[in-house]
């Protein structure tokens, strides 16, 4: 279905890991092994809310950090790939995350990829981070911000504290970056005719799109011309209509849905409106 993405944030989701990949190419298998279980654990804690033993598995550097943070429960998790530096001490775990989310007071449920650095500590992998220049701390790691978007005219501020109220107003400033031109389009009945519009988004990473129309007329069609839009990035929402007779139809709308924000866009349809009126 165009709308599982909306279904699946209705619907209570079991809080269990997913089953990594058993292996790394080129890795030693040892080496991979205990990074993987210790990935594993780090996160599986996030699942359970037991960020006390979690902080067991943070390196030193960032024990402090790490401690006056929030912390978010996780739904699930996945290990997606592993990049290691030419020592196999240090790698980069590309992980996804299912976590509940709420946007203007509606619960939703979002997978969210996340970019976790770790390294051999005392003989054992820990997470860590380094805090760069256009990023900001967040219990998973550093969280790059464009500093072009996040300027002095922007009107969008890094948080000094990352707490609920705080992931919310991120959440709200993510939202109004993700837009749509038009919410109304008037077909005429008496000649073939089309209309486009525009979803743009304004945020740093990918969305995908979905759409599902509200009616099966003859004549009309719909199409997107791509359903992954990258950042500040354009797609396209084409709507064609030849007409089989003269006859008006009752007003009708398109939804569209962006992921992983679940952010949903409706698009009135009016296939009533003569041409030249």
């Amino acid at each position: 279905m165009l709308f599982r993405h909306l279904a699946v944030a209705l619907l209570p989701v079991l809080a269990l890991a997913q089953t990594p990949p058993a292996s790394t190419p080129g890795a030693p298998p040892d080496v991979d092994k205990a990074l993987r279980a210790r990935v594993s654990q780090f996160f599986q804690y996030h699942v359970d809310g037991e960020f006390r033993k979690a902080y067991n598995l943070v390196a030193e550097d960032t024990k402090e950090e790490y401690f006056n943070s929030a912390k978010l429960k996780l739904i699930s998790f996945e290990i997606v790939d592993i990049k290691y530096s030419n020592d196999f001490k240090q790698a980069e775990v590309n992980v996804t995350a299912t976590m509940p989310w709420t946007i203007q007071l509606q619960p939703n449920i979002s997978v969210v990829p996340m970019i976790t650095t770790w390294k051999i500590e005392d003989g054992k992998w820990v997470w860590y981070h380094h805090l760069q220049t256009g990023a900001a701390l967040t219990p998973m790691g550093p969280s790059r911000i464009d500093p072009k978007i996040n300027g002095p005219n922007s009107g969008l501020k890094i948080p000094e504290h990352i707490d609920a109220d705080a992931v919310t107003g991120a959440a709200a400033n993510i939202l109004k970056q993700i837009t749509v031109d038009k919410s109304l389009v008037n077909l005429p009945v008496d000649k073939a005719s089309s209309e486009k519009i525009v979803v743009h988004n304004g945020t740093q990473g990918f969305i995908q799109l979905s759409m599902a129309a509200g009616s099966d007329i003859p004549g009309f069609k719909a199409t997107l011309d791509k359903t992954q839009i990258g950042a500040n990035q354009d797609a396209v929402l084409t709507l064609q209509y030849d007409p089989v007779n003269s006859e008006p139809h009752t007003p009708f709308q398109i939804r569209l849905l962006a992921a992983p924000f679940n952010q949903l866009f409706t698009v009135t349809v009016n296939l009533g409106q003569t041409a030249g009126n």
